[in-house]
C-alpha cells in the first residue's frame, strides 16, 4: 500500500459516489511499512492532488489495518492512544450488542395504535404478541419520540392458530409474506429461508432483549445519538441496541471524546453522516468512570433525557459530561484542547454545505428506509 486518499461525498464526479483512491505496489509489505493517507477537504484543488498529498498526508502504519486518517496527526495520534485505554465496548457489553428486528414486510408488521386496540378487541390473546415498536427516526440524542407503532412479533415457532386476530390480519399480506423459492426469484415474497409466512423473516433469539432496559442508537447519524430506553420497546433493524442497563454508560457514548473516536472508526455517507455498525461501535474503548462520577453521570443522563438534549441547560450539562469523561480517560489540557478544536472544525464544516441540518436530515432518511428494502 502506498497511498489512501478518501474524498467522501465530494463532487469529484458528476454522478453521485464516494470515491477512494487507492495505490498499491505489487509484493508484501515489509513489517514496518507506512502509506500515506488524506482525508481530502472540499475546497481540495484536484489538479494539486499530488502536492497535497505530499504536504498534508499522514503517514500510517499498515499493520493496524488500511483506511484514510479522520483528521489532522495529532488527532490520529490522539484517537490511537484513546483506543489503548480501557477495554472495548464489546467486551464490556459481554457482547450484548444487538441489530434490530427485520421482518421483511413492514407494511404487514407494524400497526398503528388504532389497529392494535382493533386487533385485541376481537381477540384479547393478540396483545401476547404486539410490542411497542420504534423506527431508527423516532431515537435520537438523549432522546426517544415514539410514533405509536405496535410490531406483530410472531417470531419463529409461534402456533398462529392461536391468534386468529393477528392470522386475518396477515392473510392479506400473504402472497407478499410468503418465502421466495430462491434468492434471484421474481415476483412476490420475501427472501428465502425457514420460516413460515406469518413468521417474523429473521431468528431473534435475543429478543428479550428488547423487553428490558437498554441503551438504543440509530445507524445513521452525523453525531453519536445515544439515549437509554426503559420502555421495553423492541425495535426495527435501523436501531442498535445494547443488552445494558448502564445509564451512566449513555453519558461517555454520548461525549466529545467518543465522538472523535467514532468519526475515526465509522464508515461515513453524506459527506458528514456515520454509519454506526456494530463493528465499528464495539471498538470504542470504554473506561470506567470512579463511583461517585458515575452517580454523576446519571444524574446528568436522566436530566439531559428529561429535557431531550436540548436547550441552554442541556449544553451546561453535556460540558459536564464531558469534563467527567475527560478526567476520566486521564486527558492531558493539549488533549482537551485538541478534541475541542476538533469539533469547533467539525461544526464549522456541518455549517457550510448541506449544513448540520441536512445532515441529521439524511440521517434520518436513511433510518425511515424500509427494512425490506435493505434486506431483499
Amino acid at each position: 500500500m502506498r497511498a489512501v486518499i478518501d474524498f467522501g461525498d465530494f463532487p469529484v464526479f458528476d454522478a453521485a459516489a464516494y470515491p477512494c483512491v487507492v495505490i498499491t505496489d505489487k509484493g508484501a509489505p515489509v513489517a514496518d511499512h507506512a502509506y500515506r493517507g488524506l482525508t481530502a477537504e472540499p475546497d481540495i484543488e484536484l489538479d494539486k492532488i499530488g502536492q497535497t498529498l505530499d504536504r498534508d498526508g499522514q503517514s500510517l502504519p499498515q499493520a493496524g489495518g488500511v483506511q484514510p486518517p479522520s483528521g489532522t496527526a495529532a488527532t490520529s495520534a490522539l484517537v490511537k492512544r484513546l483506543m489503548a485505554l480501557g477495554q472495548p465496548l464489546g467486551a464490556f457489553t459481554g457482547g450484548r450488542m444487538y441489530y434490530g428486528i427485520k421482518t421483511g414486510l413492514n407494511e404487514a408488521f407494524v400497526v398503528d395504535q388504532a389497529t392494535r386496540d382493533r386487533l385485541i378487541a376481537t381477540d384479547p390473546r393478540s396483545a401476547e404478541v404486539l410490542k411497542p415498536f420504534l423506527r431508527g427516526r423516532d431515537v435520537s440524542r438523549y432522546r426517544i419520540i415514539s410514533a405509536g407503532l405496535w410490531l406483530i412479533f410472531t417470531r419463529r415457532g409461534v402456533d398462529i392458530s392461536c391468534y386468529p386476530a393477528i392470522e386475518a390480519h396477515l392473510q392479506q399480506y400473504r402472497d407478499d409474506l410468503e418465502p421466495r423459492a430462491n434468492k434471484d426469484g421474481d415476483g412476490p415474497g420475501r427472501k428465502p429461508g425457514q420460516y413460515k409466512w406469518y413468521e417474523i423473516q429473521d431468528s431473534v433469539d435475543y429478543y428479550a432483549a428488547f423487553e428490558g432496559p437498554k441503551i438504543v442508537y440509530p445507524e445513521f447519524a452525523p453525531w453519536p445519538e445515544f439515549t437509554f430506553d426503559p420502555s421495553g420497546s423492541y425495535v426495527g433493524n435501523k436501531i442498535y441496541v445494547l443488552g445494558v442497563p448502564v445509564r451512566w454508560l449513555v453519558g461517555i457514548l454520548n461525549s466529545g471524546l467518543t465522538a472523535l473516536v467514532l468519526a475515526s472508526l465509522c464508515s461515513s455517507v453524506h459527506g458528514s453522516t456515520l454509519e454506526h455498525r456494530t463493528i465499528y461501535v464495539e471498538r470504542l474503548p470504554i473506561v470506567e468512570p470512579s463511583e461517585p462520577d458515575k452517580r454523576r453521570l446519571e444524574a446528568l443522563v436522566d436530566e439531559l433525557q428529561a429535557l431531550g438534549g436540548v436547550g441552554a441547560r442541556a449544553a451546561a450539562l453535556e460540558h459536564e459530561v464531558d469534563e467527567i469523561v475527560y478526567r476520566t480517560y486521564g486527558l492531558t489540557a493539549e488533549e482537551v484542547a485538541e478534541i475541542e478544536r476538533w469539533h469547533a472544525e467539525r461544526r464549522e464544516r456541518l455549517g457550510k454545505g448541506k449544513g448540520a441540518e441536512a445532515a441529521s436530515d439524511a440521517a434520518r432518511d436513511e433510518n425511515g428506509a424500509d427494512d425490506e428494502e435493505a434486506e431483499q
